[in-house]
């Protein structure tokens, strides 16, 4: 799966104006595969308690992702068959109150990668729910700033990118071994 690194025009300081995104920010994304991505960007508030990123299906949530101030802890968990899971605690807190974060979610073969502020940490979540392609909305709520919401679906022949629930570009595939690919840069 590609590393990911900040571009150079993801420099800028989260003070400057940027257009803010509703929250809480509910999009149908009509099914996740292996080596789809998204990218959360955002600002922590600098009284947040929590937020929580949910990947759901029609009868639950594959990934319930929820960083905790409180008890300075990423829960990771599953709501399946009308009931929760058990929580997965271990990886400590990477987000901090009053900062930027971007939070990205790489869909592969088995698991959920989770990449925050471009590194890997112990997030990564194994699938309770194997289906991952009935995953059919993205929920994000809580005290954060949205900035951006990008996925990136790649497809047989082309890259399909969706900036904030919009198409925004369609790339045709400049490598034929798409293993071959090791960055994805991302300037929002």
């Amino acid at each position: 799966m590609a590393a990911f690194r900040r571009g150079p025009s993801s420099h800028r300081s989260h003070t400057q104006s940027t257009q803010m995104i509703s929250v809480p920010y509910v999009r149908v994304i009509n099914g996740l595969n292996p080596g789809r991505v998204i990218i959360i960007k955002g600002v922590v508030k600098e009284n947040a308690l929590s937020f929580a990123v949910n990947l759901c299906f029609h009868s639950g949530i594959s990934l319930h992702y929820n960083p905790r101030f409180g008890d300075n802890v990423v829960v990771r968990n599953s709501f399946l068959q009308d009931r929760w899971g058990k929580e997965e605690r271990t990886g400590g807190l990477p987000f901090f109150r009053g900062q930027p974060f971007t939070l990205t979610i790489c869909c592969e073969a088995q698991s959920f990668r989770i990449l925050v502020n471009g590194h890997e940490i112990q997030h990564n979540y194994n699938y309770r729910h194997a289906f991952v392609y009935e995953i059919n909305k993205l929920e994000i709520d809580g005290d954060i700033s949205l900035t951006s919401v990008l996925t990136v679906c790649c497809e047989a022949h082309s890259y399909r990118i969706v900036v904030n629930g919009n198409q925004a570009h369609t790339y045709k595939h400049r490598h034929t071994i798409l293993q071959q690919i090791n960055m994805l840069e991302t300037s929002l």
